[in-house]
């Protein structure tokens, strides 16, 4: 009876995994990628390429944070930087015949599956787990691109060297004073891209690398990496799906990851940064060559549109979760919210709505949470102030039979509490 039961929930659990992940993965969705990705390419297309041997790899190995988990190989980061350099002659040969997708390469299996578990907590559960040959690979293809996909045109912030989470949060704040000191109302919208990284489309990273002057032996050599795994979910020792192919998603997990979805964000802000200095919306912003408009700001699946009325960030957001849309991603009403400086009895009447569902606003002192820091709209910050001190008392609490252990010296206790 056990025996029966058991096996009728493996049934069932496989059964709903291969409903989700082909839904996740858009297994039903057409690929949409032109056939001259999977060809093969003449040795004489690498003289278009920046030359890499041993040594290039070796640099890249250096770059490899230590304690990481490995894939089935047991073969971990560490373990590459002891490699005599005529032995990572022999994988950069292997890397080239990868690149040019040689005909032994049909033969070689070993990184067509793909394995990742559920995170608990986490909203996006496709974290891989990767083989470091395979991440190596990943990191080779990203320096030959020369940092192509580092640079975007709209205003991101996420996974580029000098944009990072507190400069977003100083720029929100910023705005709030001056539209305070200038008494002039600034609207701001947030909102999250659901699943981003698993909804980005193939085709559409296929375009943004074109966009961006990738030669087609590397643009086909990173679309392959991307596209030709098939996912399988596993719970413990258990597979619990089948192989899954993909026609969308972005494992995270590998280092070209970020860039590639900045990269494919970054054709959709553009549009919609275009539409808006047309039609004059966002925040007004005095240079040396005229006046600009700050409309759009994101970081990776996060966004906020700064608006200065009611009715045009209604405009703004339509347009820009169309675009989201068109490519793929999406945000549910349920995740936006939106706060003003305006005092609570102004635009009472006056409501956001998409699709015909009213966007959530909450109040000035209250505001919303970015990136972990609660913005508010009033001259005082007692909210963040709050979160942060209940927030420091509850890991006080938690910790507390290590930080009242009076066995271990005041000194160390004082370095644990510091990076708590």
């Amino acid at each position: 009876m056990i025996t029966e039961t058991l096996k009728q929930y493996t049934m069932t659990l496989q059964m709903n995994a291969n409903e989700f992940l082909e839904e996740l993965f858009g297994s039903g969705l057409s690929p949409n990628l032109p056939n001259w990705v999977w060809k093969h390419f003449e040795t004489s297309a690498l003289e278009d390429l920046p030359h890499f041997d041993g040594h290039t790899l070796r640099s890249l190995i250096m770059s490899f944070q230590a304690g990481k988990t490995c894939a089935e190989d047991e073969l971990v980061a560490e373990m590459l930087k002891h490699l005599d350099i005529d032995i990572i002659h022999l994988i950069a040969d292997a890397y080239r015949m990868r690149i040019l997708n040689h005909s032994s390469e049909e033969r070689d299996r070993a990184w067509t599956q793909i394995y990742f578990n559920l995170i608990p907590q986490k909203t996006n559960p496709s974290t891989a787990i990767l083989s470091v040959l395979l991440k190596l690979y990943c990191k080779l293809l990203d320096h030959l691109t020369a940092n192509s996909l580092g640079k975007t045109a709209s205003i991101q912030f996420a996974f580029k060297s000098g944009h990072q989470c507190h400069e977003v949060i100083f720029i929100l704040r910023r705005l709030i004073e001056v539209s305070l000191e200038w008494a002039t109302p600034i609207f701001i919208l947030d909102g999250d891209i659901v699943k981003a990284y698993d909804y980005t489309k193939h085709c559409r990273v296929l375009q943004a690398l074109q966009k961006r002057g990738i030669r087609d032996i590397l643009a086909a050599a990173i679309l392959r990496e991307v596209a030709r795994p098939k996912a399988i979910l596993r719970l413990g020792d258990l597979e619990v799906s089948r192989t899954i192919d993909m026609s969308r998603s972005l494992w995270q997990g590998d280092p070209m990851a970020p860039k590639l979805f900045n990269s494919t964000l970054d054709d959709v802000a553009q549009a919609f940064d275009r539409e808006a200095r047309k039609r004059r919306w966002g925040w007004p912003i005095s240079t040396a060559s005229g006046t600009k408009y700050i409309c759009l700001i994101c970081f990776a699946d996060n966004y906020w549109l700064i608006t200065t009325s009611p009715a045009e960030l209604q405009k703004a957001n339509a347009c820009w979760q169309g675009l989201l849309e068109a490519a793929g991603w999406h945000t549910p009403v349920s995740d936006m919210c939106y706060a003003t400086t305006a005092e609570d009895d102004e635009y009472i009447n006056l409501k956001i709505h998409y699709k015909g569902e009213e966007v959530k606003r909450m109040p000035r002192a209250e505001g919303f949470k970015a990136l972990g820091t609660q913005i508010t709209f009033v001259t005082r910050h007692d909210a963040e102030l709050a979160r942060r001190i209940k927030a420091g008392w509850a890991s006080f609490h938690k910790n507390r039979d290590v930080l009242c252990c009076k066995a271990a010296p005041l000194k160390q206790r004082l370095k644990f509490l510091e990076k708590l």
